[in-house]
């Protein structure tokens, strides 16, 4: 411990009167005589300048006065002499001259005063020392080292923290560890001397632990000697509690786009995107929306936010023509935060919204003006991967069709299509393209293999099997440079045309009868191997073209085609005008388990292991990711194995959800696939790994507070669980965290408790039933405003995050239900209220002109919606809502009284009487709609109003002046 003295450095000059001093004494007997020669003792009083280490001279002066010091001299246990020193820090020397040649003395020094204005003068200091023998013609010097009085006791009357619960209190000296810990009540007692307590003057710890999850909270006190101190730990002013949670989503769908920069790049595609709203030109300062942010974020702050929810800043894919301005949710590299060229608007790597660089500024900005920064995490879909094959489960919505019995539809005219059977395992396709109406039969085996129809005769090659001789269907006679295929029963049916080529010769055609096929008795077969012809089948009423693809001896039949329906079916109904009909019959009635399903151009035919597949050109390779490569060394790659549904491919595009080959649907709290590559958690936990691991370099590396997790009930539940968990460790921090959940009450809750029953990870969810309920908030009943929401459910109140719009929402041409009017009243409910996390929407507050609006609200929310929430239930009724928070009794000016109308609202003016909490306060409109003020009486209650009109009619009421604060 630093330590400086008070002692005086002076040359003190003994003057020594010199005489002698002649002692008479007339005695019988002889007398002694006492040495009165020049001699003394000199006390000095050794004053610590501080009273412990870390407080300085001036702090003791604002706790403490020195008022004099006693000094006492003692010969033996007899007091001799007592002096006192009237102003001890600056004279502190004393001398005592009635000493005794040849004795030892000692003595005792007391440094006294008063403490925090306290009147009792009571013992500060003290010490003692003892004196070496007294000599004469000799001062003895004596240094009395002062030490300082124990305190008494520390008494801790109360301690309240908003919305936390005290568990335990630990009184601490981090300079000799001695402590005393005890549970928390009212006027908790630490005594000097119980137990090892050594209360000695300094700063001490009084450590609080918190129900809730054992957090610590530390306060400093400080102990004077002697004292008996007595504390209570409770807010003073609005600096000493949290602030009200209030979060901006800082962007919208259509950001820095205008008529050059929309989607699709098509002059006819304004895929949401009105063009009438050149969003690019008249708001320039979005076009860089990071540097904008940090550029106002001391502004923000002083607005009353606490949070911002960004825009999912990883790169995201790109079509061609899209000039790069996807939001964001397009996820293709989500460790691209606009560093790397990938998909980028310029050479710096940028997105729509900035580079990394200007991110991490923006994110320390805001973190400076205590605001924390959360991050819109994809972690449901993929999009943009480059064309990989990829084997997809062949089923396409099959039907079940029995042997023997009629499939039948209809599909509009010129529809391409194909028709898939499948029986164990084994795969079949028959795919075309009919334009004219009618009815077309066609009746095959379980396993024929691929028929194309084509009524523009285009040409097609493929493999046949071709006969040796003369005794099957077809034969061939093969030459050195041409081959001829011969059909063995003609008929009447039709014109057969065989064609035959030569090496540099034009193709020769040799026409032969038709046949026709009046029953099973007339089969034609074609068996496929290797020798390669062109056959065309020449129908009445359509040319048709028959060919095989692959296979051993598979073959098929053909029974008719024709436009007259068959007398033995007529249960299948007429052809609709505009419509052709598609009727399929297995003709071998002991097939049974047979699917019959259509879709859209070819697929390549596979099998493994009997479980048949088709190959499609899935894109789903994100491989060689710039970002990930540099920031996530994994030795597995994303491709799809990574992934269990897709709905694009890239040869037939879009296509309804397909399972991938051997791949199973994930867990989810909704249905499992929602766009583009579905990622799979259920069969492949590198993917897990991947998104821990993005999730630690978000917070840790860039500096992310929390996370804003999309379309959370489509992703594998149990991968959720684990991933939440994960996030709760990486910082000692409780990292915000809230879902989407675009559904109504029953869903939400069902999200909740199946994700996060416990609370253990601190899962949120934004309250789109509060939202549906603000979408008829101009003709709703308002009393019912009272129980609307996630936000009003028992057991739910805490984890609503509550809003009026989102990008979502307020997309351009986008139809989706949305909140129109009363958007004042709406805003007004959730920034007042005491539960929930009001959201304000970027493109509400700077677009819509209701800044100036939201401005006092968020004022409101800021300075005034503190205290526990009051209903007036009385008060409420179809056209006015009516709401109360008390305010706190420890800090003066707070709470406020709501009031919100609709169009059910009778007259201009309404008026209700309501509860404040405070009596004699006087309170006015903060939003200044309603003029004047309110005075309540004794009890707190007030006549308050607002407005029955959409534009004006929210009122909110907070204190402005009171005589005493109850």
């Amino acid at each position: 411990m630093f330590k400086r003295s008070f002692r005086k450095n002076k040359v003190i000059l003994a003057i020594l009167l010199v005489g002698l001093m002649v002692l008479i004494g007339c005695s019988s007997d002889n007398s002694e005589i006492v040495d009165r020669s020049a001699h003394g003792l000199k006390v000095a009083l050794d004053i610590p300048s501080q009273l412990l280490a870390d407080v300085s001279l001036a702090s003791i002066e604002d706790h403490m006065t020195i008022t004099e010091a006693e000094v006492e001299l003692y010969k033996g246990d007899n007091l001799v002499e007592s002096k006192t020193l009237d102003d001890p820090l600056k004279n502190n020397d004393i001398v005592f001259s009635e000493v005794e040649v040849g004795e030892i003395y000692a003595v005792k020094a007391y440094l006294k005063g008063n403490i925090r204005d306290e009147s009792e003068v009571v013992i500060l200091y003290q010490g003692e020392a003892t004196s070496s023998e007294v000599e004469s013609d000799s001062i003895i010097n004596v240094e009395v080292e002062l030490k300082p009085i124990l305190a008494k006791s520390l008494t801790v009357e109360e301690i309240t923290i908003e919305d936390k619960t005290v568990k335990t209190v630990e009184l601490k000296n981090l300079g000799t560890g001695n402590s005393a810990k005890k549970n928390y009540e009212e006027d908790i007692v630490f005594e000097n001397g119980v137990g090892d307590l050594e209360l000695i003057p300094a700063r001490w710890d009084l450590i609080i632990t918190l129900e809730e999850d054992n957090e610590q909270i530390i306060r400093e006190v400080l102990l004077l000697p002697n004292e008996e101190k007595l504390i209570a730990i409770r807010p003073k002013t609005l600096d000493d509690i949290d602030r009200n949670q209030t979060m901006m989503q800082a962007f919208y769908w259509n950001m820095a786009i205008d008529e050059a920069k929309h989607l699709g790049g098509d002059e006819d595609n304004y895929t949401f995107y009105d063009p009438a709203q050149p969003y690019a030109t008249n708001y320039p300062h979005e076009v860089d929306l990071w540097n904008y942010i940090e550029e106002s974020a001391e502004r923000y702050s002083e607005l009353g936010f606490t949070g911002f929810w960004l825009a999912p800043p990883g790169k995201a894919a790109i079509d061609e023509g899209e000039d790069f301005y996807r939001v964001g949710y397009a996820s293709y590299d989500p460790w691209d935060l606009g560093e790397f060229s990938q998909n980028s608007l310029d050479e710096s790597g940028r997105t729509k919204y900035g580079t990394k660089d200007e991110l991490v500024a923006a994110i320390v900005a805001l973190n400076e003006h205590s605001i924390e920064a959360y991050y819109d995490i994809v972690m449901n879909q993929r999009l943009g991967g480059r064309p990989e094959v990829a084997p997809v489960q062949a089923d396409l919505g099959a039907t079940p069709l029995e042997g023997g019995a009629w499939y039948s539809t209809e599909l509009d005219e010129g529809t391409e299509f194909i028709i898939s059977l499948r029986e164990n395992g084994d795969n079949n396709e028959f795919f075309g393209e009919i334009e004219n109406v009618g009815w077309y039969f066609v009746e095959i085996p379980a396993n024929y293999n691929r028929v194309i129809f084509s009524n523009d005769g285009a040409e097609q090659t493929e493999n046949l099997i071709i006969g040796e001789d003369e005794n099957d269907d077809w034969y061939s006679e093969v030459n050195e440079d041409k081959i001829t295929v011969y059909y063995t029963n003609p008929n009447d049916w039709g014109t057969i045309n065989v064609h035959t080529w030569e090496e540099g010769v034009e193709e020769q055609t040799t026409e032969w009868p038709g046949l026709e096929m009046e029953s099973a008795a007339n089969e034609q077969f074609i068996a496929v191997e290797e020798n390669e012809v062109w056959i065309d089948l020449n129908a009445e009423d359509g040319d048709a073209r028959w060919v095989y693809n692959e296979g051993d001896n598979s073959k098929f039949k053909i029974i008719n085609m024709q436009t007259e329906k068959p007398e033995d079916a007529d249960e299948l109904g007429e052809v609709s005008e505009g419509k052709f009909r598609v009727n399929i019959r297995v003709w071998d009635s002991n097939v049974s388990n047979l699917r019959v399903g259509f879709d859209s151009d070819g697929w390549n035919w596979r099998g493994v292991g009997g479980l048949a597949y088709y190959e499609a050109v899935a894109l789903t390779d994100f491989s060689d990711l710039e970002g990930r490569n540099k920031y996530y060394n994994a030795d597995f790659e994303w491709n799809w194995q990574k992934f269990n549904v897709i709905d694009y491919c890239d040869v037939r595009g879009g296509i309804d959800p397909v399972l991938l080959f051997g791949k199973e649907y994930n867990d989810t709290m909704g249905q499992d696939f929602l766009l583009g590559s579905n990622i799979d958690y259920a069969n492949n936990q590198n993917t897990w790994q991947e998104y821990k691991d993005l999730a630690t370099w978000l917070v840790e590396d860039i500096g992310f507070d929390g996370f804003r997790i999309d379309a959370i009930k489509h992703i594998h539940t149990p991968f959720m669980q684990s991933w939440m968990e994960h996030v709760q460790e990486i910082d000692h921090r409780d990292l915000f965290l809230v879902g989407e959940d675009f559904t109504g009450l029953d869903g939400l809750r069902a999200t909740l408790d199946g994700m996060d029953e416990d609370r253990s990870r601190g899962l949120t969810l934004f309250d789109f039933q509060l939202f549906f309920d603000f979408q008829g908030l101009g003709a709703m009943n308002m009393a019912d405003l009272a129980s609307a929401g996630l936000v009003n459910q028992e057991g739910y109140k805490d984890r609503a995050v509550t809003f009026v719009s989102n990008h979502d929402t307020e997309r351009d041409n986008y139809d989706i239900a949305r909140v129109t009017n009363y958007k004042y009243q709406a805003y007004t409910y959730i920034l007042t209220r005491e539960y929930g996390v009001p959201t304000v929407f970027w493109k509400d507050y700077y677009q819509y002109g209701m800044q100036d609006g939201l401005d006092k609200l968020l004022e409101a929310r800021r300075d005034y919606a503190y205290g526990e929430s009051w209903e007036h239930p009385d008060a409420n009724d179809s056209g006015v809502y009516t709401y109360t928070r008390l305010g706190l009794d420890y800090i003066e000016g707070t709470g406020l009284v709501m009031l919100i109308s609709n169009s059910n609202a009778q007259g201009d003016m309404q008026e209700r009487t309501l509860y404040s909490g405070r009596p004699n306060v006087t309170y006015e409109d903060i939003t200044g709609n309603v003029d004047g003020s309110v005075t309540t009486n004794g009890d707190g209650y007030g006549e308050f109003k607002v407005q029955g009109s959409e534009y004006n009619g929210w009122s909110v009421w907070v204190p402005t002046e009171w005589d005493v604060w109850q």
